[in-house]
């Protein structure tokens, strides 16, 4: 029964540590979507003075696409994962085990992909209104277009954020699990057997 146990904790962290790359970090751009040396001064109010070259903002523009795509990918990731966390949290309470911890932690992670999910959803729609570029992905209001990479850079690491966390967080409550449910984990281990040394000489 013991053996059987821990075989479905290994399951279970095994999972856990697949998603790892769930939460992958988006391109290494700035919050907006911009590569930082190409970022341009603002003014006391937060305004955009001298709009980066036409050419950065489209390609910062194709670049928050990819990205958003692929985040998408790893939120429908993780929610799939969801049924088999719960199946297995439902095997280990069947054993008699408590699995309060877990279940509270699933709970969390769960509003936490709805959040991220939410940040996600906006960048979507500010990325498909698109304003300051044409349908064509070039720009046609460099303002417009400057902001818009901004503010979908920030809700796409927003939702980045979460997501790491939540994927940080499940580990841990499943890691903590398996090392609060090993058999007999106050028992020392025993001691090893003492090692003949073959070099001292045999006596007559």
């Amino acid at each position: 029964m013991k053996h059987k146990m821990m075989k479905w904790l290994s399951v279970l962290v095994v999972l856990v540590m697949a998603l790892g790359s769930i939460a992958a970090a988006p391109s290494p751009v700035d919050a907006s979507g911009i590569p930082a040396q190409e970022v341009p001064p603002s003014d006391e109010a937060g305004m955009v003075q001298r709009p980066p070259r036409l050419e950065v903002l489209e390609q910062a523009y194709q670049r928050l696409q990819k990205t958003l795509e692929a985040q998408k990918e790893r939120l429908q990731r993780a929610e799939q994962q969801i049924p088999n966390w719960e199946s297995k949290i439902a095997e280990l309470k069947q054993k008699g085990l408590d699995t309060s911890a877990l279940e509270k932690a699933l709970a969390n992670f769960k509003d936490s992909l709805m959040k991220a999910r939410q940040s996600h959803e906006e960048a979507a729609r500010i990325l498909a209104q698109h304003p300051g570029f044409g349908e064509n992905g070039k720009v046609v209001d460099p303002k417009q277009a400057a902001q818009t990479v901004r503010d979908a850079g920030k809700a796409i690491r927003v939702t980045h954020r979460i997501m790491e966390n939540a994927m940080w967080e499940m580990l841990r409550a499943f890691r903590e699990f398996r090392r609060d449910n090993r058999p007999n984990p106050g028992e020392p281990r025993p001691p090893k057997p003492p090692v003949e040394d073959t070099t001292a000489p045999v006596q007559p």
